[in-house]
């Protein structure tokens, strides 16, 4: 083949190269790779009668047309060599993680790339001597180096954090009080989703801050919550009553136990902190919410107080009393629109009963035969079969448990076992109905608020959309006939 043809099939071959370049840009990375393969070695086939080899290339002697197109394809084999080489150390690096890409360490190693590419036709091509450019671009970088070492920080701790990958986009990470999911990865920063905005973090700041990921080893987030008690607490009774609020939760991950530490104590209050564990980051305020919601009535019922900031205690040891029955039956749903003579007329007929892990009060298909008031603890209500349960929800102190079961006559539609240590106060059917006979006047008023309980439910269903106005007067009428019968019982004994 004569030197004319070949340069210009090597010419046409590198032009071909540009738009088939552009149109396999979604292509995948090995195609790419193997098309630009195949180009490189045509046109090192092409070129090597001409030039002879890359390193030491034999130009046409003067300067003209056809010296200058045997630079311009020298230059072009040495820019596929670069982008032959780029390729396999991407496509070396995707086999390491084939999940995703090191973005960073790719970019950088191309960028290396590149440049011993641009020495090369430098010193080959053009024969020009290196060393002098090497030693001013030397100066010239540690001035830029001076001028830019915040950003130059940045970028190498980006590197870093490439190279160690301790999180990746998706990942709910926590890092100079900041917590939010990595929705970016970029040379400069780390960029996080934080509710409706977006926090973007030096990656220098990342490499020095202390890091917490919240989605290793598990996708499942943790979160710790804080709160100081009234310093006279005896620190043992507020564990418990705090290691049944986190279990009381509906919300939390299952195979994760949530957990309670007392972290420190002072003249101003006992420091506890709570942790437990949400399915996402998505779910995190809400489990928040749902925490501090039972948190709170925990402590209510328990008689417990927050501390406040600066205030010690006085007396030095704080009386905690635990509400009676008349308390939770005013704090109650169900009964909290009772007349208070009514009220404690009921009262005096509940018995306190002591509840420990996985004592039942009832099990599922039971007669129903009284109702109970949980006073502390927390009661988990579960069907299924004994060997695995489903728990459907669970009841915090305050709510009534089988009101509904004992006043219709059906059987328990769920099992009520105790999830911690528990105490609850039980009226039993027998019990409701001397308390009825004595006082004929209770009946109206249970009548009524049992009535204005199931009704206010029925708008709440409404406004949800579920059709419950007519299941309503439904229990209402069950609710009559169930203290007529029991006022009849009371006057037989």
């Amino acid at each position: 083949m004569s030197t004319i043809p070949a340069l210009w099939l090597s010419a046409l071959l590198l032009a071909a190269c540009v738009p088939l370049g552009m149109a396999t840009t979604r292509a995948p990375l090995w195609a790419r790779l193997g098309w630009q393969a195949v180009a490189l070695l045509l046109l090192s086939l092409l070129l090597a009668p001409v030039l002879g080899s890359p390193l030491a290339p034999e130009f046409a002697p003067r300067f003209g047309p056809t010296r200058l197109l045997e630079q311009l394809l020298a230059i072009g084999w040495w820019l596929l060599v670069a982008r032959v080489a780029v390729l396999l150390a991407r496509g070396a690096m995707a086999l390491g993680n084939p999940s995703r890409e090191a973005r960073i360490l790719t970019d950088l190693v191309a960028g290396a790339i590149q440049l011993a590419v641009a020495l090369a036709v430098i010193a080959f091509v053009f024969a020009l001597p290196v060393r002098g450019l090497l030693a001013t671009s030397g100066v010239v970088a540690i001035v830029l180096g001076l001028a830019l070492q915040n950003t130059l920080g940045d970028l190498f701790s980006g590197i870093a954090v490439g190279a160690e990958r301790p999180y990746k986009p998706g990942d709910t990470l926590s890092v100079d009080g900041v917590t939010g999911r990595v929705t970016e990865i970029n040379w400069r920063s780390t960029h996080l989703k934080v509710g409706q905005d977006v926090a973007i973090v030096p990656n220098s700041v990342v490499a020095r801050g202390r890091l917490l990921n919240r989605s290793a080893p598990l996708a499942a987030t943790s979160e710790v919550l804080e709160l100081k008690l009234d310093p006279g607490i005896p620190p043992e009774d507020a564990l418990v009553v705090l290691d049944a609020a986190l279990h009381a939760g509906n919300r939390f991950v299952p195979g994760i136990e949530p957990g309670v530490t007392c972290t420190a104590l002072a003249g101003d209050g006992t420091t506890f902190a709570l942790q437990f564990a949400a399915a996402s980051s998505d779910v995190v305020g809400q489990v928040r919410s749902e925490m501090l919601a039972r948190v709170h009535r925990h402590l209510r019922f328990a008689g417990m107080r927050l501390a406040i900031p600066g205030q010690a205690a006085d007396p030095p040891v704080t009386v905690v009393t635990p509400l009676g029955v008349e308390d939770l039956l005013a704090h109650s749903a169900l009964f909290g629109a009772m007349t208070e003579t009514h009220r404690t007329l009921l009262g005096r007929r509940f018995n306190p009963i002591e509840l420990a892990v996985g004592d039942l009060l009832f099990s599922e298909g039971d007669r129903p035969e009284a109702l109970f008031m949980i006073a502390a603890g927390v009661i988990d209500m579960i069907t299924g079969p004994v060997d695995a349960p489903t728990t459907r929800y669970r009841l915090s102190p305050g709510e009534t448990i089988g009101a509904v079961a004992l006043i219709t006559g059906s059987a328990q539609r769920a099992t009520a076992r105790a999830a911690t240590i528990a105490r609850a106060f039980k009226l039993d059917e027998n019990d409701l109905a001397a308390c009825l006979d004595g006082a004929p006047e209770l009946a109206t008023d249970l009548e009524q608020t049992v009535d204005r309980a199931m009704r206010a439910m029925a708008r709440q269903a409404a406004a949800r959309g579920n059709a419950a106005g007519e299941a309503s007067d439904v229990f209402s009428g069950r609710l009559r006939i169930f203290v007529q019968r029991l006022i009849s019982a009371g006057r037989a004994r």
